[in-house]
């Protein structure tokens, strides 16, 4: 399970990023190319429009602010604000009344907890306090102590620990404490590019710090994502995905965001099961249709095993996914190695079934 920076959101290890040549390939005369920049999330909000020449974008714009600014206030894990609110009420033992689009978000991400077997679970923020990523800054100092993570395991939180009598909300535990930092970046960028549609936008791209949702295509092409190489660095391509209409890619890696202490780095990716972060992968790279499963998917799939996140794709739907090992291996499905075409190919390759059922 991870925690989203909220000041300084940066790509995990294999980096999506629009690549320019995509985006700034647009030179019909009925057509431009706008590029638009939004703060929020702790993050660069980036929107690619492909649009006519009559086209007025500004209030899709400002429409699509709007809303990651209301997401940002209303959802941020420990600053004050509606889940805050909704937190303070739960470990008090008391009902408190929500939206029904809070509702609905909520039981989409329950959904998942589930089908993930609890490897995404925004349950746990009282684990993620405890490692010192509720915080704008980077921790520091040794792990916490063993009881202490021990006690924020056993029994574990759950999204099924919440009750909804229309849209009053409680918990039958009060240890639960929400965080969907690996969730709602994948929910806002649809609501983006549905609001883009609204406003008759139907080519765009919207990147959240790396991880992006497009619809349409580029002028000459389909949009493209560039795949950073797996050592982290930046400047090295692995390789490169043409996106097709209405997918979203999203990454989860530990690279930028870690505790360190004694040369030692503690990455964020959690693992709900042991309560340490998990050390068997450096990053996941999920395409899907929906950017809140993608989202969750890919932190799902990096806090799994190498022998169980293939059946976990399968309960959560997914197929396209390309896992970099710790080892250095690239592990890829066969309905991602259709997509990617390599540009430097990993030493050490696997292609596997898409569907772990066939295995």
């Amino acid at each position: 399970m991870k925690t989203r920076p909220w000041k300084t959101r940066l790509p995990a290890a294999l980096l999506i990023a629009a690549a320019a040549g995509a985006l700034l390939s647009c030179s019909v005369s009925e057509q431009r190319t706008e590029q638009h920049e939004i703060a929020a999330f702790g993050t660069r909000i980036e929107l690619t429009l492909r649009v006519d020449r009559h086209t007025d974008s500004a209030q899709a714009v400002a429409a699509v602010d709007r809303m990651f600014q209301r997401m940002h206030r209303q959802w941020h894990a420990w600053q004050p604000g509606m889940l805050g609110d909704i937190n303070a009420a739960i470990a008090a033992g008391r009902p408190i009344q929500i939206s029904q689009q809070t509702r609905t978000i909520m039981q989409r991400a329950a959904r998942l907890e589930e089908k993930s077997d609890g490897l995404f679970n925004p349950a746990m923020g009282r684990l993620f306090a405890l490692w010192g990523f509720h915080s704008d800054a980077r921790p520091t100092g040794p792990p916490p102590d063993r009881d202490e993570i021990r006690q924020r395991i056993d029994p574990p939180p759950s999204m099924a620990d919440l009750s909804f009598k229309d849209n009053m909300l409680s918990s039958t535990s009060p240890a639960v404490q929400l965080d969907f930092g690996a969730f709602l970046a994948g929910v806002a960028a649809e609501n983006a590019l549905a609001i883009l549609g609204q406003h008759g936008i139907t080519h765009a791209i919207v990147n959240v710090g790396g991880d992006l949702g497009v619809v349409g295509t580029g002028a000459r092409r389909a949009w493209r994502t560039a795949v950073q190489h797996p050592d982290g660095q930046g400047g090295k391509h692995l390789a490169h995905i043409d996106l097709k209409d209405g997918e979203f890619v999203f990454t989860s890696g530990n690279y930028h965001r870690y505790r360190q202490h004694e040369g030692l780095r503690y990455g964020h990716l959690i693992d709900p099961r042991s309560g340490y972060p998990a050390g068997s992968v450096q990053s996941v790279t999920v395409i899907d249709t929906r950017g809140g499963r993608a989202d969750a998917a890919a932190t799902a799939l990096a806090v799994a095993g190498a022998d169980e996140w293939q059946a976990v794709a399968r309960r959560m739907g997914v197929e396209q996914v390309l896992r970099a090992e710790a080892d250095g291996t690239v592990v890829v499905t066969r309905a991602m190695a259709h997509r990617i075409k390599w540009q430097q190919a990993p030493q050490r390759l696997r292609v596997v079934s898409s569907r772990a059922a066939s295995q």
